[in-house]
């Protein structure tokens, strides 16, 4: 016997619940001013019953843009460096992006080129 495939909800499932449309329940997660706030609050009750989790995938398609920052450095196990990354990554977690990071094994112009190209993918 095969395992169930369990999915992950759906921002219709949210909208079903919620007895809204999935437009609505993305105004919510948008903070837009064109919904009542007893209409975001039940949104994001339901968000939360459900554990909903936006697709960021599908959401970087939709705007053109990843939310990601990339961050080249070297030495990250030293402290300074490693401390600082740390803040960068709070910095932008805080402002709703990830952060993708890569180390430089070397300092030369193709090993930067390389990791540049590497960052730019990701995005």
């Amino acid at each position: 016997m095969e395992p169930v495939k369990v999915r992950a909800p759906s921002i219709r499932d949210v909208a079903r619940i919620a007895g809204v449309s999935y437009q609505t329940v993305s105004r919510a997660l948008n903070n837009s001013e064109n919904i009542r706030t007893t209409t975001k609050d039940r949104v994001f009750e339901v968000i939360e019953q459900l554990g909903y989790r936006p697709n960021q995938a599908a959401r970087a398609l939709v705007t053109s843009r990843s939310r990601t920052i990339g961050v080249l450095t070297s030495q990250v196990a030293n402290y300074g460096p490693a401390t600082s990354l740390a803040a960068i990554e709070e910095a932008a977690r805080d402002a709703g992006y990830l952060i993708t990071t890569t180390s430089l094994a070397a300092t030369d112009s193709e090993a930067i080129h390389d990791r540049l190209e590497y960052l730019l993918s990701q995005a």
